[in-house]
């Protein structure tokens, strides 16, 4: 039997790892050997990380991403959980290495740097995986699109027939994010009603800002949809389902601390926005301001208070 509304969760498909973050008063030179300031692990993934917040904000948050056993996987593990995060669909692939992120901040400038390893041969999530999931416990499905790009449309698929069966008041909703440059990025565009598309992507599509990537793709999203993009410093640019382009500036904090998962705070912080009923321009906006909360603290404690006193 499908849950009640108020039962329902929102469900991030993507990635979990490991991140191992080193502070540096200045990003090294090459070949140099220079001490940190500080290091810390932390739980990393764009979706993993979007739980997180979307958690902290006040929403039913399940999590779908492929675990492996050992220390980092424990760690990360632990970390959704303690946010009240449900995890139990997530496949766990022994005898693989856990998916880590190397991170260098840099407090002169405020900006990361990753470099990222995953075992050759780990898997990311499946239809297989996702198929077993029961989709009236859902309300909203949210995909990180990364590598296998046929098993997101299968899900998708299966989505969209869950939706065929159901009233439209009962529908879930659907979201992509669009973040690795990849050839058939364009063939996810037209799958989903709100699409998130990355600074990184829309230079790769051959845009240099965030409103002009936003005019030139929005013709080929879903009718009816909404698209983002987010272009740090610069804010972020949108067009919502009736076609009117909007625009949020960015709201930097004092002190640049730690911009890693800023992208992943605004993401969220616009999808709790929009399921609040919010307006597009008023969710960019809320979004950003949550964002440059995030980039003067390190980590993501914290950021329900902040999302409260934002909303009064």
């Amino acid at each position: 039997m499908a849950a009640k509304e108020s039962e329902k969760s929102i469900l991030l498909v993507g990635l979990v790892c490991l991140d191992i973050v080193s502070t540096c008063d200045e990003y090294p030179q090459e070949d140099q050997d220079k001490r940190a300031l500080d290091q810390r692990w932390q739980r990393g993934g764009n979706a993993a990380n979007q739980a997180d917040v979307l958690a902290q904000l006040g929403m039913k948050v399940e999590f779908l991403g492929s675990l492996s056993d050992g220390n980092g996987a424990d760690f990360a593990i632990n970390t959704l959980q303690t946010r009240g995060i449900s995890i139990g669909n997530c496949v766990v692939h022994k005898g693989f290495g856990f998916p880590t992120s190397c991170v260098t901040l840099s407090l002169a400038t405020g900006s990361r740097t990753i470099v990222h390893y995953r075992q050759r041969g780990f898997p990311d999530v499946s239809c297989e995986d996702f198929i077993r999931l029961d989709l009236g416990n859902y309300h909203w499905v949210h995909f990180e699109a990364r590598r296998d790009f046929s098993e997101i449309h299968k899900m998708l698929d299966l989505v969209d027939a869950f939706n065929l069966s159901r009233q439209r008041s009962d529908r879930i909703r659907i979201s992509i994010e669009l973040e690795k440059k990849h050839e058939k990025t364009l063939s996810l565009l037209h799958r989903a009603d709100i699409v998130i598309i990355s600074k990184d992507v829309a230079e790769y599509l051959g845009y240099d800002t965030g409103s002009a990537a936003v005019k030139g793709l929005y013709g080929g999203i879903k009718t009816g949809g909404i698209l983002v993009c987010p272009w740090g410093a610069l804010g972020a640019d949108g067009m919502d389902a009736h076609g009117e382009m909007v625009h949020s500036p960015a709201y930097p904090p004092h002190q640049l601390k730690d911009t890693l998962g800023a992208g992943d705070t605004f993401i969220a912080g616009v999808f709790r926005s929009l399921y609040n009923g919010c307006r597009l321009e008023d969710a960019l906006k809320l979004g950003c301001k949550l964002a440059g909360y995030k980039c003067g603290i390190e980590g993501y404690d914290g950021l329900g208070e902040v999302w409260a006193q934002i909303n009064q």
